[in-house]
């Protein structure tokens, strides 16, 4: 089941202001340039507080987008906001007219709104009276001025509001957005968010919280949410817009799609004001959400390989050497986290406990309920793999009535292993036109495993499936090719670039091992 192109939404064009550049091509340079956009905050005297780092739009000049009389009317947010949507407006080459006005619309949300303009207009009215607050705060500070100034701006007249949902706000802003066109109320919209609150109240409000970062001696090193040494999140601000389109009409007027936006769930755990609810159940239910589509994962990295991950292999090997205590439980500790987290991803897609529709080479359907790569076992000693990782991915396997372990490279030393491995149902090997020692393997699998013989097709694929039929045993095996327009495997095991028609190279790989094989 696919939606028609009328209710599939495009991603046409890209605004930002960031910390690290105020466009689009500038941010993106120093995000892969790995720029850090931290630093001291500039904006006000942090002297007084424990945390005086930020990240801040810099040099940013809000006349170069809006009047200078208007600009000065206009909150900080505002500013961004005006600057990202022209960007992304320009990016998608958007003519409203080409739609219509009434059928493009505006939804761009902020956590905050206009901070700025709130705070000074309240210092102003405690030191000089009410009668010198300016006619535009509440213009200038309520959430919904971002989209009603795009609006203007760009004579936009369809949906128009504002969302505020913290952290998510972005997020639900382009979500909705699709959601609209993809109901029909629109054809086009611009959406997004935009944020500037490093102000004193919110910085010590943030402070008070322990929820914000204070390493002040290395700010460019601060963010590190998934450190162990993490302290809290930096504060930052800019804006990011987006133009979405119906599919149908972006291709229509040969508009560059960037992305398409498949689809969009949003829950409550109704649990805790800042912490998620422990089972992931709001998580879940959003991503079941998001499509009419399956939406999960249960392919995954064996223990070894996450802990390889999480240590690097020489930490590693030296836990299981001097500590074998702490690395048993490190194992265990992942082999646990890895069937919760499998178990999850099968209730989200509603796959059975057992099965595995697995979207990788391997289909192991109803013989199998998990499937996993354990690449890294090609780096360790037997001896040691069969002490510190066999009993690991036994338990995974076992806890789903068997399943399937990937393995890329030489796998003769560990055969003994993979045999020895509880709940084993099937072998997937790329074996890098390394045949001999597959062979081997084989022998040592016959009549107990299903052997998938995986490479990307060889340049002369001729020779290697004569070869591979030559030297293994056909019973008890499955040859899964992939056959790839611009990848061809060599005879010595490297990999070149090639160029193949996909179409007719499938069928003419088909068709030779089916006369092959008879």
């Amino acid at each position: 089941m696919t939606r028609p192109d009328s209710q599939r939404v495009a991603v046409t064009g890209m605004g930002l202001v960031t910390p690290v550049g105020n466009d689009l091509p500038s941010s993106w340079s120093a995000i892969l340039a790995g720029r850090s956009g931290i630093g001291l905050i500039t904006e006000f005297d942090h002297s007084s507080f424990k945390t005086h780092i930020a990240a801040e739009v810099k040099n940013f000049d809000p006349t170069l987008y809006v009047d200078k009389k208007e600009a000065r009317r206009m909150d900080r947010f505002l500013h961004f906001a005006a600057a990202a949507a022209q960007e992304a407006v320009a990016d998608a080459k958007l003519d409203v007219a080409y739609f219509t006005p009434r059928r493009v619309g505006v939804v761009v949300g902020s956590g905050i709104g206009g901070v700025h303009i709130l705070l000074e207009q309240h210092d102003i009215m405690n030191e000089r009276g009410p009668r010198r607050v300016s006619p535009f705060t509440v213009s200038g500070l309520i959430l919904n001025s971002a989209a009603a100034h795009i609006s203007i701006m760009i004579g936009a007249r369809g949906p128009n509001f504002a969302i505020a949902t913290a952290c998510a706000t972005g997020t639900h802003t382009i979500g909705e957005a699709a959601e609209i066109i993809r109901r029909g109320s629109a054809d086009a919209m611009i959406c997004g968010g935009s944020e500037a609150a490093i102000v004193p109240m919110a910085m010590a409000g943030f402070e008070n919280m322990g929820a914000i970062s204070g390493r002040n001696d290395e700010p460019e090193r601060s963010s590190r949410p998934f450190d162990l040494h993490r302290d809290g999140f930096v504060m930052g601000e800019g804006a990011g817009i987006l133009v979405l389109e119906r599919l149908d009409l972006a291709r229509a007027r040969g508009a560059r799609i960037y992305a398409e936006m498949a689809g969009y769930g949003t829950t409550s755990d109704a649990y805790h004001i800042t912490a998620p609810s422990e089972d992931g159940d709001g998580a879940q239910r959003a991503m079941k959400a998001a499509s009419f589509l399956p939406v999960g994962i249960t392919d995954c990295q064996s223990p070894l390989t996450t802990a390889n991950q999480l240590m690097g292999y020489d930490g590693l090997i030296y836990l299981m050497a001097d500590y074998p205590n702490a690395a048993h439980e490190l194992m265990d500790k992942i082999a646990e986290a890895t069937i919760s987290w499998v178990k999850a991803q099968k209730e989200v897609i509603g796959e059975p406990l057992t099965e595995c529709f697995t979207d990788q080479q391997v289909y192991t359907g109803a013989h199998a309920g998990v499937w996993f790569s354990d690449d890294d076992a090609s780096l360790m000693s037997p001896e040691m793999y069969r002490t510190f990782v066999v009993p690991y991915n036994s338990k995974i396997l076992t806890a789903f009535g068997g399943g399937c372990i990937h393995f890329c490279g030489n796998a003769l030393h560990q055969a003994d292993n993979l045999v020895a491995t509880k709940g084993l149902r099937a072998f997937n090997n790329y074996n890098l036109y390394n045949l001999a020692p597959l062979a081997e393997v084989k022998k040592k699998f016959e009549g107990r495993i299903v052997l998938f013989v995986c490479d990307f097709t060889p340049v002369e694929y001729e020779s290697y499936f004569r070869e591979l039929l030559t030297t293994l045993p056909r019973g008890g095996m499955v040859i899964d090719s992939q056959y790839s327009p611009v990848v061809g495997l060599l005879k010595g095991g490297h990999y070149d670039a090639v160029r193949r028609d996909l179409r007719t190279g499938r069928k003419a790989v088909y068709e030779f091992l089916k006369g092959l094989c008879g």
